[in-house]
């Protein structure tokens, strides 16, 4: 073989290479946004998920969530709890084609709002009664967190619609800062949009 057939075999042959790192390259990275409600999104939540890198089934998600405890009225906080949290998770996405098996672990961490009221009452000498004076309202807050697992099912096209049910198992490992929930095991339901 000559040098001239060398040389074009070779110049074929990167091209070849250079053409399949560039198809390999514009695999569409898995990116989208959300609303989960329940699971660890507490009562509900905005979530970003995506892909480490192109084609991966490994990826992650970074959310805001809300909660209001039920003793609040209409969310307005007289008693109860208030919490803002950060849900954090690494995940994985089993399936090849839109329907998938996903699975991932993660942490929230949050900042718990607990207010309680009672009455305040003093002894009234003259009516030899004890009365109710005025209602007093104690609050604290206090940083918080748990672990959480995700199990479920993802319709994800490459574009557009997306949408995601499963349970949550929630756990922490102790200590003033380790949050419980009950039940242990939440469901959750997302719907969101996925883009290129």
């Amino acid at each position: 073989m000559n040098m001239k057939k060398r040389c074009l075999i070779l110049v074929l042959l990167s091209v070849f290479l250079g053409l399949a790192g560039f198809a390999e390259e514009q695999k569409p990275l898995r990116r989208s946004i959300y609303m989960e409600f329940w699971g660890p999104s507490n009562l509900y939540g905005i979530a970003y998920d995506a892909g480490i890198k192109p084609g991966s089934k490994f990826g992650y998600r970074v959310g805001f969530s809300y909660l209001c405890g039920p003793e609040f009225e209409y969310c307005r906080p007289r008693r109860g709890k208030q919490v803002f949290g950060i849900p954090l998770e690494a995940n994985c996405l089993l399936g090849k084609r839109r329907s998938k098996f996903e699975a991932g672990i993660g942490a929230n961490l949050g900042i718990y709002t607990q207010k309680g009221s009672y009455w305040k009452y003093i002894y009234n000498a003259d009516a030899g009664a004890i009365q109710r004076v005025e209602r007093a309202t104690v609050s604290r807050t206090h940083f918080g967190y748990y672990l959480f697992t995700n199990i479920g099912y993802r319709y994800q096209r490459v574009s557009g619609f997306l949408f995601r049910v499963g349970i949550s198992p929630s756990f922490h490992f102790g200590g003033r800062h380790g949050i419980r929930k009950t039940p242990f095991i939440y469901p959750y339901v997302g719907f969101g949009y996925t883009f290129k």
